[in-house]
C-alpha cells in the first residue's frame, strides 16, 4: 500500500460521469495509501475507508455497467472484465495487506506494552532494592557499633574505680582503634 496511484488520461472512456467517478475511486484509494503511510493513523480508519471503498467501487461498476449497456457502449465486456478482475484480485490484495499491517500493529501495540510493563516493574523493583539497602545498611551499621559501645562503657565503669591510669588510657586507645576499624567499613 505504499504507492500512490496517478490518473492517467488514457483511462477516460469518454463519459464524463464516469470519468469523473474513477478519478474519486482514485482519490479514495490515494487517501487509504497516505492513511497507511502515516503511522499516526489508526487501523480502524484504514479499515473503515476499505470497506467504503469497496462498497463505492462495487456501486459504481454495478451502476457504470447498466449505464454502458443502457448506451450500448462497446468497449461493456472489456470493463466488466476490468470489475471483475478488481473484484477479484484487487480489493481481496488491499483487505489482505490491511489485516497484514493491523497485524503488525498489534504486535507493536503488545511489544510496548510488555516493554513498558517491564520497565514499570524494573523501576519499582529498584526502589525497593534501595530503600532496603539504605535501611539495611543504617541497620548493620548501628549494629557494628554496639560492640564499641559497650566497650565505652565497661571502660567509663573500669575508670571509677581504676588506680593505674596508662591501663585505662591504653584501654581507651584500643577501644578507640575498634571503632575506627568498624567506621572504616
Amino acid at each position: 500500500m505504499g504507492n500512490q496511484l496517478v490518473w492517467d488520461d488514457r483511462f477516460n472512456i469518454g463519459v464524463e460521469i464516469i470519468d469523473k467517478e474513477h478519478k474519486k475511486l482514485f482519490k479514495i484509494m490515494n487517501k487509504l495509501f497516505t492513511a497507511n503511510e502515516h503511522e499516526k493513523k489508526s487501523g480502524w480508519f484504514c479499515q473503515e475507508g476499505i470497506k467504503y471503498f469497496k462498497d463505492h467501487a462495487i456501486k459504481h461498476f454495478s451502476e457504470e455497467e447498466a449505464y454502458m449497456e443502457s448506451i450500448g457502449y462497446q468497449g461493456l465486456e472489456m470493463h466488466k472484465r476490468l470489475h471483475e478482475d478488481f473484484r477479484m484480485r484487487t480489493l481481496p490484495s488491499l483487505e489482505k495487506e490491511l489485516e497484514k499491517v493491523q497485524e503488525e500493529m498489534e504486535e507493536q501495540k503488545d511489544k510496548y506494552l510488555r516493554l513498558s510493563a517491564e520497565f514499570d516493574n524494573y523501576r519499582k523493583r529498584t526502589l525497593k532494592e534501595k530503600a532496603e539497602l539504605i535501611l539495611n545498611g543504617g541497620e548493620k551499621s548501628l549494629s557494628s557499633i554496639l560492640p564499641v559501645v559497650d566497650d565505652f562503657e565497661r571502660a567509663i565503669k573500669t575508670m571509677e574505680t581504676a588506680t593505674d591510669v596508662q591501663a585505662v588510657k591504653e584501654g581507651v586507645e584500643l577501644i578507640y582503634n575498634k571503632f575506627m576499624a568498624t567506621l572504616a567499613q
